[in-house]
């Protein structure tokens, strides 16, 4: 029997590739991000438990310096907002003010927290702290003989270095460290504006205004009024009222319960502390100069500084003297405050660069119109006093008020209309040569060859054109005219977006000169509300006012008032209706008188 044999087939082992599938795989920004955040949580959770009342004074100074520290960081200062981690630190920091070490190292936390142009998002309980803390060294430099305080003012010192290098910090003096001196400067950075009416509430019932105005009048007690030449001390007390100034803007804006605290505050000290700094300011602007760096003042001279500091002690005045008569006859009394206010709106401007005097101007007249539209006595006082004419009018000599003011409105009249005048020519230039350019591109058709042939006539030899090229011709023509046309109407639709740098700088100017002709008119009529005020009860002074302006008639005063009302409706600028009713009345008071 025969062997049957057999063929060994060689085995195939199919071997399956193993892997494993990620999901939600992060990318590399949000690692980062997660571990950052991470590390800052963990941070937080390490240094808390040292923060609690529980622990010694000095391991909360520790900790409270550690966390201090971290604010460095912007990105940590961020984490502690968005997170509402600072409100707890505050909370259970509720008892700083009670040890001097453990206090500083707080106002340091909160200067540094504040240094952010957010809003740092206060509660009534860690602005209790804060101001508990404004108080609690009176502003005075700590005693030396204390270890204990001596090391944490060196620590604050020396993070504040850090800081101020990096240049997050300026006209910053170390020597100044104190508690009271860190808890003002975090309060001053805070834009109690956005804070809401309970800020402004209990900055008052706690006392944060007093300590306010109390800076304020250290800072003006060793001004010299009669000084030309302010020295680097007086600048940088300049600079700090400044910033006081700014936070009183803000809560005594449409606040009367405030504007009426702070004018009997101490005999209504904070008042005479304004109308020293507004003298001193004033006596001294003339003899340095208000740079310019480009179109913006220059913020690194002497002559910004004063006038800064000048125009926030206007700005304060005017909210206190706004709709409160208790507020306009305590300044109007003070002796001397009248005649330096007109020499402020008059004479003071000339030193100022011609781009940068609206805002003292207004605000120098809108102060005056609070004086004297209800008081008489101040009305009297103004009545009664004498002033230099305008600094633009051509002759210089004495006159009173309301001639003065007389010719302030017809020199702002007049620049209004001169603007006017150039403002028509150039668009009637403008649409001139428009029509110029539209007549020569339709008499000139587009160059196109056209076939014919020479024709023997009566006339003589004539080259007759094809019929077909002069239609092809003709439509040619209409072609670019639509075209030319489209383009010029794609132009006029959008106006506002030039196609070159010569239309870019056309426009700025337009604008600028726009700009130029509203503070004129606004002006002019901020001029003619102040002198309804004054003639609204003596027809006599209405009739000389009369005689010295344009065409012996208030229809220029009227108009310009009218102008500026359509503006305020326009730009919703009057609160409530008490400015447009103002207005309105001394429209009908000129109106009146014109008869």
């Amino acid at each position: 029997m025969a062997k049957k044999s057999t063929i060994a087939f060689p085995q195939l082992i199919y071997v399956r590739n193993l892997f494993t599938v990620v999901k939600n795989v992060k990318q590399a920004h949000e690692c980062l991000e997660h571990g950052e955040t991470q590390e800052f949580q963990d941070d937080i959770e390490y240094i808390l438990p040292g923060l609690k009342d529980s622990q010694p004074v000095p391991t909360r100074c520790l900790s409270t310096m550690s966390l201090a520290t971290k604010c460095n960081v912007p990105a940590f200062r961020m984490h502690l907002r968005a997170h509402g981690v600072i409100m707890e630190i505050l909370g259970i920091l509720h008892d700083a003010a009670a040890h001097a070490p453990l206090a500083l190292c707080v106002s340091a936390l909160l200067f540094m927290n504040s240094r952010d142009r957010l809003v740092m998002d206060l509660e009534r309980p860690a602005l209790t702290l804060m101001l508990s803390l404004l108080s609690a060294d009176s502003n005075r430099s700590f005693d030396s003989t204390d270890s204990e305080m001596e090391k944490m003012r060196l620590k604050v010192s020396t993070m504040l270095e850090a800081f101020r290098k990096e240049g997050n910090v300026k006209n910053f003096i170390l020597e100044e460290i104190s508690t009271g001196f860190l808890a003002m400067e975090t309060l001053l950075s805070l834009t109690s504006k956005k804070a809401g009416d309970w800020f402004k509430e209990e900055l008052r019932t706690l006392g944060g205004l007093d300590h306010i105005v109390n800076t304020v009048n250290a800072s003006v007690e060793d001004f010299d009024e009669f000084s030309i030449d302010p020295s680097p001390t007086m600048l940088d007390r300049c600079r700090k009222l400044n910033r006081c100034l700014r936070v009183l803007e803000n809560v005594t804006y449409l606040n009367s319960d405030n504007q009426t605290y702070l004018m009997t505050y101490k005999s209504a000290v904070l008042v005479k502390s304004l109308y020293k700094a507004i003298k001193s300011c004033e006596n001294c602007l003339p003899f340095n100069e208000v740079g310019c760096v480009g179109d913006k003042l220059d913020e690194g001279c002497h002559g910004f500084v004063l006038y800064s500091c000048l125009l926030a002690n206007l700005r304060v005045l005017l909210n206190l003297t706004h709709e409160n008569m208790v507020g306009a006859t305590r300044v109007g009394q003070m002796s001397g405050f009248i005649p330096t206010l007109l020499s402020t709106i008059l004479r003071l401007p000339q030193f100022i660069p011609s781009n940068h005097r609206f805002d003292l101007l207004v605000l120098g007249l809108g102060l005056l119109i609070n004086l004297v539209e209800e008081c008489d006595h101040n009305q009297r006082m103004l009545l009664d006093a004498t002033t230099d004419t305008p600094f633009e009018h051509s002759v210089k000599r004495k006159v009173d008020p309301l001639e003065a003011f007389a010719l302030l409105f017809n020199l702002r009249l007049e620049a209004a209309k001169k603007f006017e005048v150039e403002h028509d020519r150039e668009l009637d230039e403008k649409k001139k040569r428009k029509e110029e350019k539209r007549s020569y591109g339709s008499n000139q058709k587009m160059n196109v060859r056209k076939s014919g042939q020479w024709k023997e006539s009566d006339s003589g030899l004539e080259w007759i054109v094809n019929p077909g090229d002069e239609e092809e011709a003709a439509e040619d023509g209409e072609e670019k005219e639509d075209r030319e046309e489209e383009e010029e109407r794609g132009l006029e639709d959008d106006p506002l977006v030039p196609s070159s740098q010569e239309e870019q700088e056309d426009l700025t100017k337009a604008l600028h000169k726009a700009g130029k002709h509203m503070e004129d008119s606004i002006i002019a009529a901020y001029v003619s509300l102040l002198v309804g005020c004054l003639i609204q009860h003596n027809s006599h002074l209405a009739e000389k006012v009369r005689g010295s302006l344009p065409e012996e008639s208030f229809d220029s005063m009227i108009r310009m008032l009218k102008k500026f009302l359509g503006f305020m409706n326009f730009t919703s600028a009057t609160t409530g209706n008490t400015g447009s009713k103002s207005i309105m009345r001394v429209i009908g008071i000129l109106d009146a008188s014109n008869c």
